[in-house]
């Protein structure tokens, strides 16, 4: 459960009044429900601390950043009642991360090279071994490389990167000359075609935070081997803008679901494959935000289990993935709470048909009865010997039945205390087709409502079955 006084007091996280917090999502696709348990962290940090909670788009990459993204994230904050104090961009700072690459180069902190990414990758393997860090470009002079990296922001020279030099090597392969610029041919959706250079994340990332003025850089534990990295820019950018204060990073765990698509590659995989009907990020049967809004569920049953399950240990360890049978079940019980109208329904394939004291029919579920030559062990409701219930209707008892009906008549009902099952009216009722199977009702509500036994009901299909 969360716990925003215990997170608070946890001296590990060094968390002050005034404290600034940011939610940095890529825009290159729909955010889910792991994203909530970030935003709900940093959101519900800077209320309780009288702190500021930015949202930041990291669109440094030209090749997948939407504005339909942006306005989908945007809409989600909004909706789920988390509307972030200010609205930044990466891309906001690119004129200040440019400036500042130019000066790690007159600096001798950069150089251009033109390795390969395998290259690189063998390069870095090799240094575990030798301790000594191989490129043919790693002692070029200031001059070349400023020559060099000019090229790669008029678009002259291509197949070229930036990396940051690093002189004090250590084991963490991130801190091995990384890359911090890459070439880039495609248009950014906002600069248009202004640039040919863009940052890589891990360069733009801690530079941005670092430019906000934010205190505490929440991110989840597999950037926990980005940290030596994270602070070693932070403190060069320090001295490079003269900042007094800087930002430190620090790892919790993430909401995984198991037995789902929650990653964004997965859900962009999942909507542009033509051999399944999935419509598009906002399918309610995602657990993207817009899917579950779609499906029915409140912002309150999604930040509730986030709440209940998202933070159910130590903060800064990993957790173990959640089943999403837990969250299927967690939907349901929340439902249930609620004021949604309650009508009868019975699966037009799965009926039987009750003649009731000789004058008028009714439907019940199949799964309410069951047939003299059918297995009756532990099963408490409707058949022969066994008097139910039957809403609206009272107390019956079976006297016959036939494959096609079944004959019952009402009886007194003191001294029992039968179970009681829905029925639908046999005269007309209404038929509704729910995910491709029909059902008959009483009367369709509209918005949600709940058929009884069976499930809450959406728009022709399912919020959540029984």
């Amino acid at each position: 459960m969360l716990n925003i006084d215990k997170i608070i007091k946890d001296k590990r996280l060094n968390l002050k009044e005034n404290s600034v917090f940011r939610f940095p999502p890529e825009p290159n696709g729909y955010l889910h429900l792991g994203h909530v348990k970030s935003i709900l962290l940093n959101y519900s940090l800077s209320k309780a601390l009288n702190g500021t909670f930015n949202l930041r788009f990291d669109d440094t990459n030209p090749d997948t950043a939407r504005a339909e993204y942006v306005n989908a994230i945007i809409d989600d904050l909004t909706w789920l009642k988390m509307k972030p104090d200010n609205i930044f961009f990466t891309s906001d700072y690119f004129d200040t991360l440019f400036n500042f690459a130019l000066h790690l180069i007159k600096t001798g902190k950069a150089y251009v090279c033109n390795m390969s990414g395998e290259e690189m990758d063998k390069a870095r393997r090799e240094y575990l071994e030798t301790k000594k860090l191989y490129s043919p470009s790693r002692d070029n002079s200031i001059d070349k490389n400023m020559e060099l990296f000019n090229k790669m922001f008029s678009g002259e020279l291509d197949g070229h990167v930036l990396r940051l030099k690093v002189e004090k090597y250590e084991s963490n392969l991130h801190m091995l000359d990384p890359i911090i610029y890459k070439n880039k041919t495609a248009q950014h959706y906002k600069t248009k075609d202004k640039w040919k250079v863009y940052p890589t994340y891990d360069f733009a990332h801690p530079v941005s935070d670092a430019i906000e003025g934010i205190t505490h850089s929440l991110c989840t534990k597999e950037f926990e081997e980005h940290r030596p990295l994270y602070d070693y820019l932070v403190g060069l950018f320090a001295k490079y803008a003269n900042l007094a204060n800087v930002p430190h990073q620090y790892e919790f765990s993430k909401l995984n679901i198991s037995n789902a698509a929650l990653s964004k590659r997965k859900l962009i995989a999942l909507v542009k494959d033509n051999d399944n009907d999935i419509s598009g990020f906002d399918d309610y049967r995602l657990l993207t935000v817009a899917g579950m809004r779609n499906r029915g569920l409140t912002p309150e049953i999604i930040k509730s289990f986030v709440e209940k399950y998202g933070f159910d240990t130590d903060l800064l360890k990993e957790q173990k993935a959640i089943d999403v049978s837990v969250f299927e079940k967690f939907i349901k019980n929340e439902m249930l709470k609620s004021d949604y109208p309650v009508v009868a329904g019975v699966p037009d394939d799965n009926k039987v048909k009750v003649l009731v004291d000789g004058k008028f029919n009714v439907f019940i579920n199949k799964n309410d009865y069951r047939y003299s030559n059918e297995d009756k062990k532990d099963f408490l409701r409707l058949c022969i010997k066994q008097p139910v219930r039957i809403k609206n209707i009272g107390v019956v008892d079976v006297v016959s039945e036939t494959t096609s009906r079944v004959l019952v008549k009402t009886i007194d009902g003191d001294g029992l205390k039968p179970k009681t099952i829905a029925c639908v009216s046999g005269d007309n009722p209404f038929s509704l087709v729910i995910e491709g199977k029909k059902y008959l009702l009483n009367y369709v509500p509209d918005g949600i409502f709940q058929i009884h036994s069976v499930g809450f009901v959406k728009d022709g299909r399912f919020v959540c079955k029984f």
